[in-house]
């Protein structure tokens, strides 16, 4: 059972990383670093995989493994420029 709650507990960080990426003009990048970056978030993302189909949470879920301005960055332009088609 923990490894299922482990699974939908980083399916809903892909959600709040999505929504600070999307929405926070100034502090998106602050904020979705320390997200990903609290310990007890990289203990789970370590110990468990999850399954990742969609493009764009694939993107989401390269910057929680990997949290550095680079990732971060390439994220925030994905999506300026997905919701700038819409």
């Amino acid at each position: 059972m923990q490894t299922r709650a482990d699974q939908e507990f980083l399916l809903l960080l892909l959600l709040a990383l999505k929504n600070e990426a999307r929405g926070n003009k100034e502090g998106y990048r602050r904020n979705i670093l320390e997200i990903c970056r609290k310990d007890e978030v990289r203990q789970v993302v370590k110990r468990v995989n999850i399954k990742v189909d969609e493009k764009s949470n694939k993107l989401l879920y390269l910057v929680l493994r990997h949290p550095n301005h680079l990732t971060v960055s390439l994220l925030r332009a994905a999506m300026i420029v997905y919701y700038r088609r819409r």
